[in-house]
C-alpha cells in the first residue's frame, strides 16, 4: 500500500513538472504585400523586443502562417529574387543566390511591431509601401 502510495505520488509529480515551461506559441497568419503585390517568395521575421532569437515564417505567393512564441515582437520582412551569381571560386558560392529586395526600412531598420498574445489565432496583414 505505501508501495502504491509513492508511486501515485511520483506520478502526479512527474505530470506537474513536464508541464509546459518557456513563451506560449502562439498561431499567427496573414498577408504581405509590397507596393500593392502579393511577395512571391520571402520570408517575415517576428523579433521578440526582450530579446531573444527571431521565428522565422516563409512568404509564398503573399500568404504566412505558424507558431511564434508569445510577447512583443519587431517585425522584419524579406522578398526574395534570384540574383547574379558570383563570379568563379568565389568561397561559399555553392547554394542558389537570392537577393533581398525590400528596403532596409522594412527588415534591419523595421520599426513595425505587434504584441502576439495568447489565445490567438492573430491575424496580421501588412501592406509595405515602396
Amino acid at each position: 500500500m505505501f508501495g502504491l502510495r509513492i508511486g501515485l505520488l511520483a506520478a502526479v509529480l512527474i505530470v506537474i513538472g513536464c508541464g509546459q515551461s518557456g513563451p506560449r506559441m502562439v498561431k499567427v497568419s496573414g498577408t504581405v504585400k509590397f507596393d500593392g503585390k502579393p511577395i512571391a517568395n520571402g520570408d517575415i521575421s517576428f523579433v521578440p523586443l526582450s530579446g531573444g532569437a527571431p521565428t522565422i515564417l516563409k512568404i509564398t505567393s503573399g500568404l504566412y502562417e505558424g507558431e511564434v512564441p508569445s510577447g512583443k515582437k519587431r517585425i522584419e520582412f524579406y522578398s526574395y529574387t534570384a540574383g547574379k551569381a558570383p563570379a568563379q571560386n568565389t568561397p561559399g558560392a555553392d547554394g542558389p543566390i537570392v537577393v533581398n529586395t525590400l528596403p532596409s526600412k522594412y527588415n534591419s531598420e523595421s520599426t513595425e511591431a505587434r504584441d502576439v498574445s495568447p489565445p490567438g489565432p492573430h491575424t496580421f496583414d501588412f501592406d509595405l509601401a515602396k
